[in-house]
């Protein structure tokens, strides 16, 4: 946080609310700002592009300037396991501590594995010093330290041994099936010090402070860690070897002190004892869970069912699940107020500001309200403070253009702490697997420009689906919104009374609940309007008791940046099989018509009638247009077909009754195929050369009456206020919604 250079940063702790309810900021600046200001407004257009609508907001008139006192909050990241102690605990006699490590990264840092400390006094830690050596220190000495280098990695048995009569303490590590590295064991006499389990234990990293659920932690851990026990006797040299036959520790029950099983309550945050002193406690910053342990062999990849073979958590420096800053201010939702998208605008007196968005959901069902819209927070959260165009591999390459970095770009690479999004690698390399909303996500903000619109338009994710709302507001159409935390908890009830759903440019993220509710509102006869592309593709999880976070298993197939290790495809929160919904049996294709066929971040193009658009069944949809080329204008790379494509395919599910509408067509060679339609690495699978790179206007009817426009294209939306809104895009947009709302 050193260089917060007169910036304000805050989020909120809802994303969502309604008449009535409160909603909490938490706002962090630079200590030389001591005044902060804050307004509500009503968000109607976040684009600031010069060539397009232009800002828009309202300002709600009975919250305008309000006065805050600026504070600076931090955020500390890194995950680790939390033990409280009520009572003190000693070890004066035989002792031993062990557990299984597996670390991922050397950064020349110390590593905690376990320690005992409080407000910096710390009784004993074992831990990986700067050398990637063991060492132990007690009552803030040094001990013992081991000489020769752990192997990144590899699985690990370390830890060290009291005997009581001897007065001697020793430190070990037996590397587990490695041949590059050996058994080390080095003791010490004359050791007098007992150790005491003061306030707490901790695992993965150093406490420094806790108050009021606000932890302060250094000395962050990389990797796995697996069983930690203590036991009541000591362990030679020799005997050392004996009890690694059983990685579990069946045959040491009878001298189990303290044993951290990290097998049980995976879904949860919980941490078991099941030791005598029964010692529980909770991770802290989402380590991950569900992973491969020490006995992980291969014979089972659903963790659900060996469960002691997944009982490892990998802890990673830069985890971050709630920055817990204190609350700046509230706001109670006013009764009369409308549904739609709002931010909290808080800003000082020398324009430094921030938006945090949130949406106010309907306050009860209301039947003149026909079209609702679906904001894809989820996505949202999932490219949450991407790191992509500053760290993203052949970044350049991929966009066809120089980046153009924002200083929202420039901050997060900077503040590492401020997390990051399910695209972005750990610092060990592993995959991002969880995402929170509980701290500032500085890419979904009004005024920011993404680098992933085509041609730098900046058009992408949040403040593309504000053209949307934007063109809702200008022609008049009724509307309510909800978000996708929205869907997770309400399901049905939630959309059911609206004739029209209407989604987001890019609604990539959805979970089992999310697909199937709209599926139902599908059947019961519900309309939907699709005005985007790459939708409904990876499943998520959302976190079954825990506000706002949610996870990703990036199991076979997909466009993905990373991929989850084989047996790690199972998500820990439910454990439902990870990956894209078309591999799971449920392409989009079912529900929307088209799914996910390309992506290309150069240039936009044009869609292309056929014949299908001229026939009288669809006749509705074409009204006012003549012209046979839909879309060859917009904001982002030019035209309507641009970013990411999705195609009709009737071997995906597409319905053998819908109507192509129109297709897109001369993309660029820098548009390729989805990964998963790769089966031989070929020539010839550019966006020249391969017909599968195009996005297809589709519409069809269900039995039911159930209709759906699907428009198979992210950059649609940036089409929607060409020419003062009076263009073929619009028209088509506006004669679809007219016609499902009737």
């Amino acid at each position: 946080m050193k260089n917060l250079k007169k910036k304000i940063v805050g989020y909120s702790d809802k994303i969502s609310v309604k008449s009535g309810e409160k909603i909490a900021f938490m706002i962090s600046c630079e200590k030389k700002i001591k005044v902060l200001y804050s307004n509500i407004i009503k968000l109607i257009h976040g684009d600031i592009n010069p060539n397009g609508p232009g800002y828009k907001e309202e300002i709600l008139k009975n919250y305008r300037k309000k006065k805050h006192r600026g504070i600076f909050q931090s955020i500390n990241a890194g995950s680790f396991v939390y033990i409280p102690i009520k009572k003190k605990i000693s070890l004066s006699k035989d002792f031993t501590f062990a557990a299984f490590i597996y670390p991922t990264l050397d950064n020349k840092k110390k590593q905690m594995i376990v320690s005992s400390n409080f407000k910096s006094l710390e009784n004993f830690s074992l831990f990986l010093n700067n050398k990637y050596c063991l060492e132990l220190r007690i009552k803030n000495r040094k001990i013992l330290n081991l000489q020769k280098k752990i192997i990144k990695k590899n699985w690990y048995l370390v830890g060290f041994s009291y005997h009581q009569k001897n007065k001697e303490i020793s430190v070990f590590k037996y590397p587990i099936n490695n041949e590059n590295s050996s058994f080390e064991f080095k003791k010490r006499k004359k050791i007098i010090e007992y150790l005491n389990f003061n306030n707490h234990l901790s695992i993965a990293s150093s406490i420094l402070s806790y108050q009021n659920e606000n932890f302060i932690s250094t000395d962050s851990f990389n990797g796995k860690i697996d069983n930690p026990i203590f036991l009541k006797k000591h362990f030679d040299n020799e005997n050392i070897h004996k009890v690694l036959k059983n990685t579990n520790w069946k045959n040491e029950k009878k001298s189990i002190l303290f044993s951290w099983n990290f097998e049980k309550n995976i879904s949860s945050e919980k941490i078991i004892d099941s030791g005598k002193y029964k010692l529980n406690g909770f991770t802290h910053n989402f380590p991950a869970r569900a992973m491969k342990g020490v006995n992980w062999n291969g014979s089972e990849f659903n963790w659900r069912n060996k469960p002691s073979h997944y009982s490892a958590i990998h802890f990673h420096d830069d985890d971050i699940y709630d920055a817990n800053w204190k609350k700046t201010f509230e706001w109670t939702v006013p009764k009369d107020i409308q549904s739609g998208l709002y931010c909290a605008h808080v800003f000082d007196d020398k324009k430094n500001e921030d938006y945090i968005p949130f949406v106010v959901r309907p306050y009860k069902k209301n039947k003149n309200k026909k079209i609702l819209f679906l904001l894809p927070t989820a996505s949202y959260m999932a490219y949450a403070n991407d790191h992509n165009s500053v760290n993203g591999f052949n970044y350049e390459m991929l966009m066809g253009r120089l980046t153009v970095l924002q200083k929202e770009d420039l901050f997060v690479d900077k503040h590492r702490e401020y997390g990051l999004s399910m695209y972005d690698t750990h610092s060990d390399g592993s995959g991002v697997c969880y995402s929170s909303r509980l701290r500032p996500i500085l890419n979904m903000r009004p005024k920011y420009s993404s680098s992933n619109g085509a041609t730098g338009s900046g058009l992408w994710q949040f403040n593309a689906d504000t053209h949307v709302i934007d063109w809702l507001e200008k022609l008049n159409f009724d509307y309510e919104v909800i978000s996708d935390e929205d869907l997770e908890k309400y399901g049905s009830k939630i959309i059911n009374n609206y004739k029209v759903l209407l989604t987001g440019s890019h609604p990539e993220y959805h979970s089992t609940k999310a697909w199937d509710t709209v599926n139902n509102f599908q059947l019961n006869s519900g309309n939907i309007i699709y005005l985007g592309g790459n939708g409904w593709y990876w499943r998520i999880v959302w976190h079954p008791k825990l506000e706002g976070i949610i996870e990703v298993r990036r199991a076979e197939g997909g466009v993905r940046s990373w991929e989850a290790e084989s047996g790690e495809y199972y998500h820990s929160f439910n454990g439902e099989y990870g990956g894209i919904w078309r591999r799971l049996g449920r392409p989009p294709n079912t529900l929307l018509g088209v799914g996910f066929s390309a992506q290309g971040f150069d240039i936009s193009s044009y869609y292309k009638r056929t014949k299908d658009s001229y026939l009288d069944e669809v006749s509705f949809i074409f009204e006012g247009v003549k012209e046979k080329i839909i879309g060859d204008f917009g904001l982002v790379g030019g035209g309507a077909a641009g970013l990411e494509l999705d195609r009709y395919d009737e071997n995906l599910g597409s319905p053998k009754n819908c109507y192509i509408l129109a297709t897109s067509e001369n993309h660029s060679n820098l548009y390729l195929g989805v990964s998963e339609e790769i089966g031989v690495n070929m020539p010839n699978l550019s966006g020249s050369q391969n017909p599968n790179v195009k996005a297809d206007l589709v519409y069809f009817k269900k039995k039911n009456g159930s209709k759906v426009f699907s428009t198979g294209s992210i950059a649609w939306s940036g089409s929607l206020s060409h020419n003062n809104y009076q263009n073929n895009i619009s028209k088509i947009t506006s004669n679809i919604i007219k016609n499902f709302i009737k």
